[in-house]
């Protein structure tokens, strides 16, 4: 009996000891991790075709219709984020970031709750359809927003101008000055923020905003229908193309922009003018300064100047110096400017219209409109300095240029809703505020073009014999000369071809080497 039990004790303490069992996943697990993958990218894709969609949208009503290089022009690494406005980091903020993350999470919430109440009510047809709407409201969406961006990069015609069919260069002309002007005639250009022709207009608008400045610039010469070219409609594209006859583009380094370009400035400056810019804005936003100060301007005369002479320059967020005061320190300039004895190029911008509108203390309020009081004010100031000059024989001998930068986005503002009425391409074509006078007689040979052609017509219009009335991609708005019809000009092509010809790359002979 006892070796019987040892026996038992050796066999049991024998055996191996047994393995825990590892269970498998269940199969519920499974299916719920991936509907949990399903709805994370489903959401996922929702969330990015709102983001491009309200994103396009805001770029067209803050800028208009851009390019794909402009678009770059603004994305982390190539521009410098403190120097963005910040209203406008606020308005990105809310009406693309938090507007679609906001949607996203209304139409996710809807759908889960959907399917919870048809899964209690044992409703499982109702479940399926819910989920599936969810995947095709995602797609559907991600779709749109995709197409919505392209169509406002003009993602297609940059992708056209990859293969070499357009190209700039073969429409670039270095001007050739084969007379420099005499110095004698000053020039003063001056830039109207957000200036639509309309905005004088009292059928389309319903009132007239402008009655001072067109009284003041009563019998001038005006360009029917200048217009901003494509992908143009922002400050910057609308000074670089006026002074140099090119598309705005981000400048090649931190020391030079378009370095080997010869623009208004230089050629001035090369005649013995005195180039002076005055403005509200801080210089170094999109890089303005720097452009002045690589094409011959002497003096940049912008926020920070008027800060050291105890300008207010804060009251407005952000932006600077309001219009009275910019234009009273232009009396005191203009006057220094023929003091010196040199002959000179003022240029001014103004600021009072850029949006947000500000509603400044000596700016009446003539409207229900806050727009449209900030304009007709705007023109008031401008009519001001145009009598001052008048009064002190300023008229004699020099020639003034008023014209818009760049028309008023239509999705921001009231006062532009009339273009909304427009066919699509008259959207693009809107008529820029604009009035030329010089002492000596002058004719516009054509009505209607756009901004890259001001830059051979300033030339002209202080004196300068430009071959061909070329200069840059411009042709002289003077200028009948048979070359206006030549293949290699963009003079009387439709905005379609001129938008690709834009589009592509540089003429390599702006850039100054790396």
């Amino acid at each position: 009996m006892l070796s019987a039990n040892l026996l038992h004790t050796i066999k049991v303490g024998a055996c191996p000891t047994p393995r825990p069992i590892v269970e498998a996943p269940a199969p519920k697990q499974k299916k719920r991790f991936f509907k949990f993958a399903v709805w994370g990218v489903g959401g996922l894709l929702l969330l990015l075709g709102l983001l491009l969609f309200t994103a396009s949208s805001w770029i067209e009503s803050r800028f208009g219709a851009i390019s794909v290089r402009q678009m770059l022009t603004f994305v982390p690494g190539n521009a410098d984020v403190a120097e963005i406005p910040k209203g406008y980091v606020r308005s990105f903020a809310f009406r693309v970031i938090l507007a679609s993350v906001g949607l996203t999470g209304c139409v996710t919430f809807v759908t889960l709750l959907v399917r919870r109440l048809s899964r209690r009510k044992n409703a499982v047809k109702l479940e399926r359809t819910a989920g599936i709407a969810y995947g095709v409201i995602s797609m559907s969406i991600l779709v749109v927003g995709c197409w919505q961006m392209a169509s406002t990069v003009n993602l297609q015609g940059y992708l056209r101008t990859l293969n070499g069919e357009y190209s700039m260069a073969d429409y670039y002309v270095k001007p050739e000055v084969a007379q420099l002007p005499s110095g004698d005639l000053n020039l003063v250009v001056i830039y109207l923020e957000s200036m639509d022709d309309a905005f004088g207009n009292k059928d389309l608008i319903g009132e007239d905003a402008l009655t001072t400045l067109k009284e003041a610039t009563d019998g001038w010469e005006t360009i029917e229908r200048l217009s901003h070219y494509p992908s143009g409609g922002w400050t910057m594209p609308g000074i670089v193309s006026t002074q140099c006859g090119l598309p705005k583009r981000p400048p090649e380094s931190e020391t030079t922009f378009f370095g080997n370009a010869v623009c208004l400035g230089d050629i001035l400056s090369n005649a013995g003018y005195t180039n002076v810019w005055m403005g509200g804005a801080d210089a170094e936003f999109e890089d303005k300064g720097l452009f002045l100060k690589s094409h011959g301007y002497d003096e940049v005369l912008m926020k920070d100047y008027w800060a050291q002479l105890g300008e207010d320059v804060e009251t407005r967020d952000f932006w600077g110096l309001s219009d009275q005061r910019l234009f009273e320190r232009a009396k005191e300039k203009i006057v220094d400017l023929r003091e010196s004895g040199r002959p000179f190029n003022l240029e001014l911008l103004t600021l009072d219209n850029h949006d947000p509108i500000y509603q400044w203390e000596y700016c009446p309020t003539t409207s229900e409109d806050l727009t449209i009081s900030t304009v007709r004010c705007q023109s008031d100031i401008v009519a001001d300095f145009l009598d001052f000059m008048k009064n002190n024989g300023f008229m004699e001998d020099t020639v003034v240029v008023i014209m818009a930068d760049h028309s008023m986005h239509a999705q921001f503002h009231p006062v532009s809703q009339y273009t909304l009425k427009m066919d699509n391409d008259d959207q693009r074509n809107i008529p820029l505020f604009n009035r030329i006078y010089s002492p000596n007689p002058i004719e516009i040979v054509r009505e209607k073009d756009n901004q890259l052609h001001m830059y051979p017509t300033l030339l002209e219009l202080v004196g300068a014999t430009v071959k061909d009335g070329r200069a840059g991609l411009g042709v002289s708005l003077l200028n009948s000369d048979s070359s206006t019809n030549s293949a290699h000009t963009i003079v009387g092509k439709d905005v379609d071809e001129i938008g690709l010809i834009l589009e592509g790359p540089l003429p390599p002979e702006v850039l100054s080497s790396p």
